[in-house]
Formats: structure tokens, C-alpha cells, sequence
């Protein structure tokens, strides 16, 4: 009757242009400027769509440092990809200067540009998870708008350009190394499975063993980009994992699960159900009901904080700011229902620090600075150290 709490990915389109709306910038909520369509089938020679690039806003403020040009509020163009034949590339061609920004079903943004004079810009996906892709063109200049074409090719032929201009394609997603330079990495089809917190400030990193068991490679999303972190250490029984990554992080503190008593309060940070309400960390409240979890396993805290798949992995953080477990399952309320006619509300559980805490190694140094003030500063202040984990 236990429901473990890693991401299945499917995107629910309608839904999530409800809940992924931004303001000030780029606002995938919008309807796109130039139309959209369904991609269910290979695209084997080129396809292209008319836009017109720029926009009011300045792409590297309002997306990130190293996105160029000057974009619209709206989508200029919205893909549906159901094809699961092989890779796709999306290129910009025209006579001006543009740049191609991409924000894919899973929230992550790819960003291309022609430098100002050299190649067209384009991104292409090895391995493109299927859903919503929203496509923005950008100009050089926020009174500068340039007719340009979009550029689809779905398939086994889209692994080179046929615009007949030159390309220095960029690839996606793209991962960094600690220094924060673009690495050249194979291409992976990165899935959202569930919500990791830093320990200490040189990237070492606890999820849960279930969100990265049967997976070959596993990434954290960092300020919007995809980094490889390394699986140091598993423990299977307690469903604990400790993942390195090659970057400075801020930490969270923790302390011995010993001293939490019921009816303490608690929070938890992650990222649930992201391909329906997008990639935003998102915050739940509740108390402590138990020092112990399903058939009084003692191992366990039981929470009342509402916890949903994507939020495995995640810190929950006591009333001194400390974290004092990690989120781990809900009770499957349907087989409870089925089983006895009524229906549980929120029983949610977490697996001790203690049990984290004896198996880190030694080299591990973690941070003693707790996440004190009240609730909301408490918030504020741990969330720079909780991030979304994407497995292969």
C-alpha cells in the first residue's frame, strides 16, 4: 500500500499552460504569435514555417545569461512531438542576425545564436522526450524585426542541416562542468524523476535510492541547466543515495532524528507532479503524527505534508531548520480505500537522518548553518540547496 514517490514523465498539455505562466518576460501561458502543430511522424526533408523574429525583451535577463537577442512575450511557434523515431532539429534561417530559444516539455531552456554573423542558429535533440516544445526567435535589437523561417526535420535525417548554410548546432540538453563550461557530452533523453538537497558546499548531493535505481546516469537541474553528477554511495534498504557533482552548492544542515517529537512542525521542498504543474520547487506544510512509519517501522517518521511523485528525495526540515529526514512514500490511498472503506488524507513518510548520517563517508564535510527565522525565511533559505533530479 505503498506508492513510491519517482516521477512517471507524461504531459498533460492543457494543464500545464495553466500553471507555467511568467511574467515580465517569456510567458509560455500565451498562445503562440505564429501557430503550432503535431509531430507524430518522421519529417524527412526540411519543413518551414514563416515567423517574423524579435522582441521587447532582452532573452539573457529574462531567460538566462547566455541566451542572446531581443524576444516576444508570446511563443512565435509551439511544437507537439509525439515522434519517437529518432532526433529532432529545429534551425532558424534568414538573411539577419537571430537566435533560437527553446523552452522543452520538461521546463529545461536550449538557447543557440548566430553571433551576431556566423551560423544559423539550431538545437537538436538526440533523444527528444515527447510533448510541448515552445520556440521564440529572437533579433539583435528591440526595434529590429526579421522575416526568418523555422526549420523542422524529425527522424534519421535530422542528425545534419539542410538549410545549405553553414551550422554550429547546439546541442541539448547541454551539461556543465564545475567550472561552468559547456562540456561535449553525449546527448541523453534526461527524465524528471525526483528532488535531491546539497549536504555540503563541494556538490555532494541526497536523493532517494528508488529515484535513481535501474538508471545509468543521473543530473540536477542548476540554475536551469542539466549537470552529471556521479552515484557515490546507495543504500537500498534505507532507500538513500549520495550523488556527487562537480560545483560549489549551498547546503543544508542536518541533525539527529532522535529528538523530533510529535506534532513538530515540518516542511518539505521539491518538485511534484512537474510534467502537470511545470518546473517550479514548490513547498508543503505539516506536523510529525508518528516516530514511526507503516506496521510501526522505526526507521520512518510519519508527515502529514502533502508529498506527491516528484517529491522523492526531498529534505523535510524540522523547526530548528535542520533536515531531520527524506521524503520517501505515501500511503496508497486507493488500496487503503479498497481494502477498508476508508480513505486516508496525507499519510506520508520519510526515512530518518540518522540512517543518512551513518552511512556518509568521511570525506564528506557537511554544513553546521541551519535555516533559522521564521517559516517563510526558513523557506527562502533552503531552497537554493533542493534541485530537481533527471535520470537515464
Amino acid at each position: 500500500m505503498i506508492i513510491r514517490l519517482s516521477i512517471i514523465p507524461s504531459l498533460i498539455s492543457s494543464l500545464l499552460l495553466a500553471a507555467c505562466a511568467t511574467t515580465g518576460g517569456p510567458n509560455y501561458a500565451l498562445n503562440p504569435t505564429f501557430g503550432g502543430r503535431i509531430i507524430s511522424d518522421e519529417i524527412a526533408t526540411e519543413e518551414r514555417v514563416g515567423i517574423i523574429a524579435g522582441g521587447e525583451h532582452n532573452a539573457s535577463l529574462s531567460v538566462r545569461s547566455d541566451c542572446g537577442g531581443f524576444i516576444a512575450s508570446a511563443p512565435d511557434y509551439r511544437l507537439d512531438y509525439q515522434y519517437r523515431g529518432g532526433p529532432l532539429r529545429i534551425q532558424v534561417d534568414s538573411s539577419g542576425s537571430t537566435s533560437l530559444l527553446i523552452n522543452d516539455p520538461y521546463g529545461v531552456w536550449h538557447c543557440d545564436d548566430n553571433k551576431g554573423n556566423g551560423p544559423m542558429p539550431e538545437v537538436l535533440f538526440d533523444l527528444p522526450p515527447q510533448g510541448q516544445y515552445d520556440i521564440w526567435v529572437g533579433s539583435y535589437n528591440t526595434n529590429l524585426f526579421i522575416n526568418a523561417d523555422l526549420v523542422f526535420i524529425a527522424g534519421s535525417n535530422a542528425d545534419r542541416s539542410q538549410t545549405g548554410r553553414p551550422s554550429d548546432t547546439q546541442r541539448a540538453p547541454i551539461n556543465f562542468d564545475g567550472g561552468g563550461n559547456a562540456s561535449d557530452v553525449a546527448i541523453v533523453d534526461a527524465r524528471p524523476s525526483g528532488t535531491g538537497f546539497f549536504i555540503s558546499s563541494d556538490g555532494y548531493l541526497v536523493t532517494s535510492e528508488h529515484v535513481i535505481r535501474g538508471r545509468s546516469r543521473i543530473f540536477g537541474r542548476v540554475n536551469n541547466v542539466l549537470v552529471e553528477g556521479r552515484v557515490v554511495l546507495t543504500d537500498a534498504a534505507n532507500d538513500i543515495a549520495l550523488v556527487k557533482f562537480n560545483l560549489s552548492s549551498q547546503a543544508l544542515s542536518l541533525s539527529s532524528s532522535r529528538s523530533v517529537r510529535r506534532g513538530e512542525d515540518v516542511f518539505t521542498l521539491g518538485y511534484p507532479l512537474s510534467s502537470i504543474q511545470g518546473s517550479t520547487q514548490r513547498a508543503a506544510f505539516g506536523r510529525v503524527n508518528a516516530t514511526s512509519g507503516l506496521g510501526d517501522d522505526h526507521r520512518f517518521l510519519q508527515i502529514d505534508a502533502p508529498v506527491h511523485p516528484g517529491n522523492s528525495g526531498g529534505p523535510v526540515i524540522g523547526p530548528s531548520g535542520d533536515v531531520i529526514g527524506i521524503v520517501t512514500s505515501r500511503l496508497n490511498a486507493l488500496a487503503v480505500l479498497s481494502a477498508t472503506g476508508s480513505l486516508p488524507e496525507n499519510v506520508s513518510y520519510a526515512i530518518k537522518s540518522d540512517y543518512l548520517i551513518a552511512m556518509l563517508p568521511i570525506e564528506v564535510q557537511l554544513s553546521n548553518i541551519s535555516t533559522s527565522g521564521d517559516l517563510s525565511e526558513m523557506v527562502s533559505m533552503a531552497s537554493p540547496s533542493v534541485i530537481q533530479i533527471f535520470t537515464y
